[in-house]
């Protein structure tokens, strides 16, 4: 499907209850090295998940409504996007799918979760996750599910990384007062189309 749209394609829908951390990390990576832009259930402030088309660039929205949600290995996918666009996410900190965990030395099953959280929490400061949100994901226990709050997830949660913001308005001078709106928008558009394409050619 990537290679048919030839760096055409620019986002990635994330609908998914969650799955496994370790596999969930390799995709976002994947995902955040071919520029794309990630999206998730969009909510207004204290309604339900909502995956109805809202953006106009949205193709379709899950098959099994039960799928309206982004959620635990879900939301570790839906944070590589180069810019992100939800309103509902739902976090814990990674577990191991093994029932074989169970089985382990305490000793050694701290040693392996030691290991995983290292990883979710090395990988979340690569896609420049706020540290109060990496402290929130971190503390609630694997066998729940919290809703981060709306207005943080609107914050810091649905915008494009840092780094890229600032040198996408850096590179179409946003900041120039002679520049009108529109110029700067157009030439954003037109920077993050050329990545995505250079993306796909690396």
């Amino acid at each position: 499907y990537f290679k048919q749209g030839r760096g055409q394609i620019h986002y990635v829908a994330i609908f998914s209850p969650g799955g496994d951390f370790v596999e969930a990390m390799k995709i976002g990576q994947m995902i955040r090295k071919l520029e794309l832009s990630t999206r998730g259930p969009s909510r207004f402030k204290g309604q339900k998940p909502d995956c109805n088309t809202r953006f106009s660039d949205l193709i379709s929205s899950p098959k099994n409504k039960s799928n309206c949600i982004c959620a635990s290995a879900g939301f570790m996918i839906y944070v590589g996007g180069a810019d992100r666009h939800a309103g509902h996410l739902t976090i814990h900190r990674p577990r191991y799918a093994s029932d074989a965990f169970g089985t382990l030395a305490p000793a050694m099953a701290k040693m392996k979760t030691d290991e995983m959280n290292g990883m979710a929490v090395s990988y979340m400061k690569e896609m420049e996750i706020p540290s109060q949100i990496i402290e929130e994901v971190m503390a609630v226990p694997s066998s729940e599910g919290r809703v981060l709050d709306h207005d943080t997830v609107v914050t810091f949660l649905s915008v494009e990384s840092p780094s890229r913001q600032e040198w996408l308005q850096n590179r179409c001078k946003a900041f120039d007062s002679k520049k009108s709106q529109k110029d700067v928008s157009d030439c954003i558009n037109m920077a993050q189309q050329d990545l995505r394409i250079k993306a796909f050619e690396d």
